[in-house]
């Protein structure tokens, strides 16, 4: 019987590696194209990271610093990213479902066309993040800072959004099916009456919302002037501005 060849087995993570040798660890397992599941490279340093199409599945990369790092199309489902680093990170059609991002910061970064099916998400920082054509569904999204993001044509099915900031979000065409929020949200995104209509209208749940004095208001409007739908839209979806 011939015994497997462990010669070419890389060493795993220890936590007497600092920062780097993680990172430099992790660069060796992806080349070599070695399982990272399970592994904890929590903390690496990985900025501006070449990893693209990289299989990450299932690695523990909490509170790593990924500035700028390129992780397009690659394989990040179940990964551990609590408190990471991903501002300005690459992260187009990358595979995300079911991740922990917890608290991670996605500043700027590019995430069109990724999945987020069922990502944790709450209390990240996504300010200008591009989330065109994302899949958001069933994603945990509460009080994550979505200002100014782009999430036009992003499905946001059945996501719960309850106390994310969202103001100046680009929502054109976004999937709002089963998606749900509160007053906090209402609040924090600084929605109109009508824009708080509209958004009903395309699916948008609301709970414990407060009576809007405005929504009286506009019923007594005699002059029959209801808010453009061209001029609600374009209020939601206001482009962003460059950092």
């Amino acid at each position: 019987m011939r015994l497997p060849d462990f010669s070419n087995e890389l060493p795993r993570p220890t936590k007497k590696m600092d920062a780097a040798q993680k990172g430099q660890l992790l660069l060796r397992y992806v080349n070599s194209r070695q399982s990272v599941t399970d592994l904890d490279f929590s903390a690496a340093s990985l900025q501006n990271a070449d990893l693209r199409g990289a299989n990450l599945a299932g690695v523990d990369l909490s509170d790593a610093l990924m500035f700028g790092a390129d992780l397009q199309q690659a394989d990040l489902s179940g990964a551990n990213l609590e408190r990471a680093n991903l501002q300005r990170a690459r992260l187009v059609d990358t595979d995300l479902r079911n991740a922990r991002l917890v608290a991670s910061a996605l500043e700027s970064a590019l995430l069109g066309g990724a999945d987020l099916r069922f990502a944790q998400l709450s209390h990240a920082r996504m300010q200008y993040a591009n989330l065109m054509h994302a899949d958001l569904t069933d994603a945990d999204l509460r009080e994550v800072n979505l200002q100014r993001a782009r999430l036009r044509q992003a499905s946001l099915v059945r996501a719960d959004l309850r106390g994310a900031d969202l103001r100046w979000a680009d929502l054109l065409m976004t999937e709002l099916q089963g998606a749900h929020t509160n007053d906090q949200t209402i609040r924090k995104s600084d929605w109109s009456p009508a824009a708080v209509r509209d958004l009903v209208e395309r699916g948008l749940q609301i709970s414990d919302r407060a009576p809007l004095q405005e929504d009286a208001q506009d019923a007594d409007d005699t002059t029959g002037a209801e808010a453009p739908r061209e001029g609600l839209l374009l209020r939601l979806a206001r482009p962003p501005s460059p950092i």
